[in-house]
């Protein structure tokens, strides 16, 4: 991918995050772990809320400049003025608070939330310390995580051919971001839900053991299968 793309990549899919973000602002406020699950939950992590399949999600993050490989294989670092960044660019300030560290159970961790922050009383530690219970009534956003996996798919896809983007981007405005918010509202029918991967791993890529020897190794199912598209895109 050129340069220019994955530029334009990084910031259309903080566009998208920021959008998902914003259609969630009335959900009960909660923290959600940038990386590592808490206590081994999958259902603690931010790839978790986003929908994804975690390695898949992690390298979104870092197409979004939000994460960075570390040193060590299959570590991550969270780059936290980045995430400032994203949240005043993307007019999320009455939304989200800045990256939290915190250390829940003696784990250092990096914590984001979402949710009505005007409700959000509690920290992370209060969380994942037994002081909070979760939602009793948890609000299905399967289709808010269907839109924001179509609309990635769309751009990834779009930018790997080579397609330039020539709209000028402009600044936006509240209004602007609310109503882009408000589009991941319109709930698409249940039947449209179901097959939601026909849109968001379109084809597959046969992997050759001598071109990419660390993704055979992630996949081995995958190498007389084929890895589905969308996912070698972001992990190639």
């Amino acid at each position: 991918m050129s340069v220019d793309n994955g530029r334009s990549l990084r910031h259309l899919s903080r566009q998208l995050l920021g959008i998902f973000f914003r259609s969630l602002e009335n959900l009960k406020p909660w923290w959600v772990s940038i990386v590592s699950p808490i206590n081994g939950d999958e259902a603690t992590m931010l790839t978790h809320l986003l929908g994804f399949e975690h390695h898949v999600g992690l390298q979104f993050l870092c197409s979004a400049g939000l994460l960075k490989n570390g040193p060590r294989k299959d570590s991550y670092s969270v780059l936290s003025e980045q995430w400032d960044l994203f949240i005043v660019h993307e007019k999320l300030q009455d939304v989200m608070e800045n990256v939290n560290k915190s250390s829940p159970q003696s784990q250092k961790t990096f914590f984001i939330n979402y949710g009505n922050k005007q409700k959000l009383f509690h920290t992370p530690n209060d969380q994942f310390n037994g002081k909070m219970s979760r939602p009793s009534k948890r609000m299905d956003i399967s289709a808010r995580q269907w839109k924001l996996h179509k609309k990635i798919s769309d751009t990834v896809l779009t930018l790997h051919s080579n397609v330039s983007w020539h709209s000028p981007v402009k600044e936006k405005n509240q209004a602007d971001v609310i109503e882009e918010g408000a589009e991941y509202l319109d709930e698409p029918n249940e039947a449209v839900l179901v097959p939601s991967t026909l849109e968001w791993q379109v084809g597959s890529i046969l992997l050759d053991k001598k071109k990419h020897p660390n993704l055979c190794q992630l996949f081995p199912k995958e190498v007389e299968l084929g890895l589905p598209k969308i996912k070698y895109l972001f992990l190639e």
